[in-house]
């Protein structure tokens, strides 16, 4: 497993973000013992921390951007069919063997949405389309890989594991007395609740995009 994080807000400077980022990725280091790394523009900053299985070597690195530029990902999970896939992409000069890059080739080539009718596998991740200036969050259909978000006007937080929300300054989360109940009656807390009120699990087998201010 990988641990995925990501903050998008324009009004937390770029230095900020990198600091908080830092001290998300460190609750997340037994998710990712491999290593971490973290990508930022104006308004986003994202991270990983890497369990180093299909392609061990920094091309399977991540965050990890397309080759045209336009999109970047911090993905968690296993593409089974990604040889496929890649077979079917000819075009593309690969840089390394991971199912992370045949993935964003994939997206790069046939969009988001009929990718998503086309990989076989589990997984969660966050994207960036830097055309369109939005982030998408997105679980696979059984939500075998966890993705947890915050929002509130300005700023929208995600990540593999609540703890990491939990550590980020300034943020108010209060405890969900409906999620309460629904842990002693049922023992879990089903989507899209978490814990706190403030905190939302994503659907599995859907996505959520996120824009500036948005």
């Amino acid at each position: 497993m990988c641990g995925i994080i990501g903050i998008l807000s324009s009004d937390i400077a770029r230095h900020d973000r990198a600091m908080m980022v830092s001290s998300m990725l460190e609750t997340l280091k037994h998710r990712g013992p491999d290593g971490h790394s973290d990508w930022s523009n104006n308004i986003l900053s994202l991270g990983h921390t890497r369990l180093a299985v299909i392609d061990v070597s920094l091309h399977g690195q991540q965050p990890m951007t397309s080759d045209c530029g336009r999109y970047t990902i911090t993905f968690n999970g296993e593409i089974y069919n990604f040889e496929d896939l890649r077979r079917r992409l000819p075009e593309v000069k690969w840089r390394g063997t991971s199912d992370t890059e045949v993935l964003l080739a994939a997206i790069s080539r046939w969009g988001l949405d009929e990718t998503l009718t086309k990989v076989d596998g589990m997984f969660a991740f966050g994207l960036w389309d830097d055309f369109h200036k939005k982030l998408f969050l997105v679980r696979d259909c059984l939500g075998e890989k966890p993705l947890y978000f915050y929002e509130d006007m300005e700023t929208v937080i995600f990540s593999s594991e609540l703890r990491a929300i939990e550590c980020v300054p300034g943020i108010k989360l209060s405890i969900s007395r409906s999620a309460i109940t629904q842990y002693l009656r049922h023992g879990n807390i089903p989507w899209p609740e978490s814990i706190y009120n403030e905190v939302s699990k994503l659907q599995p087998g859907t996505y959520v995009s996120f824009s500036e201010g948005s």
